[in-house]
């Protein structure tokens, strides 16, 4: 199903609100209807490069399908659409996001860009002592690089 932060959602009024709404209805219920399609080994691929040229994680072809199954939404969409398709950029960027971290990649309103709210000197910091400074986005893909090679090494 689309992903939106509820701050946003709620925050959606009038024709946009039904517009948009009505768009995510439609989205899912494209999705409900499409279970059953599969991506073929050619999307696989195709979703492994686009995983690693966002992300500079690259993932084995066998672990971008098992993730894809656990994330039906962006499975059928890359099924149907493709990769070209920036709906299923933006679902195999949450699909990633929501493995490794338990969130969805940054929405385009989120504070998460140079311009956000955020202090220039935000810093995470990990139990083991090493931090990393930045933007909150910076921070965000430290975190998440962070999180699937810890993953990866487990497996």
């Amino acid at each position: 199903m689309p992903i939106d932060t509820a701050k946003h959602t709620v925050s959606l009024e009038g024709q946009e609100a039904e517009v948009v709404l009505g768009f995510r209805r439609m989205t899912s219920r494209f999705v409900f209807d499409h279970l059953h399609l599969k991506a073929s080994a050619g999307d696989i691929v195709h979703a492994a490069d686009y995983i690693d040229q966002i992300t500079r994680i690259r993932l084995p072809q066998d672990f971008v399908a098992e993730m894809l199954e656990l994330h039906p939404y962006a499975r059928v969409l890359l099924a149907a659409q493709g990769i070209q398709s920036e709906e299923v950029q933006i679902s195999i960027a949450d699909a990633v996001a929501l493995t490794f971290l338990g969130c969805p990649w940054p929405r385009k309103h989120e504070a998460v860009t140079p311009e956000s709210e955020y202090p220039v000197d935000r810093r995470a910091e990990y139990s083991d002592g090493s931090q990393v400074f930045g933007l909150s986005y910076e921070v965000f893909m430290h975190k998440l690089h962070r999180q699937a090679v810890l993953f990866m090494e487990a497996r």
